[in-house]
């Protein structure tokens, strides 16, 4: 590895950047949970791919994945679709990100019943 000291001229040759990944926040808040704590990650996929976000609700030992797509990123509206570890889809919802939210937590909240709340 090279580090510059200020702008790289322009010289016609190609530069190579290496990336690490960064450490897999909901895997390790997974790791580190507390018998009875609910997990639920958010996972932006291509295409909002229901196969990825379950695979992923899975390997990270959530309890819920909210998947949505690329679109999301750059809009006020948002589409999303939440999957259970066994695959099931147990609820979906487009609208503004705010209307959104406002469902996500009256969902998560149903799902916990009196038992789960604090």
């Amino acid at each position: 590895m090279h580090r510059a000291a200020g702008k790289i001229p322009r010289s016609g040759n190609h530069l190579t950047l290496d990336l690490e990944p960064t450490v897999d926040v909901v895997a390790t808040l997974a790791r580190r949970a507390r018998q009875g704590q609910w997990l639920v990650a958010f996972a932006l996929e291509v295409g909002a791919d229901p196969a990825r976000a379950v695979a992923k609700v899975i390997a990270k030992r959530c309890d819920l994945v909210v998947c949505n797509d690329l679109p999301a990123l750059e809009s006020s509206r948002t589409a999303v679709a939440v999957y259970d570890p066994a695959g099931a889809c147990v609820g979906s919802r487009s609208g503004t990100k705010r209307a959104v939210a406002r469902w996500l937590i009256d969902m998560i909240d149903a799902r916990l019943g009196p038992a789960g709340r604090r």
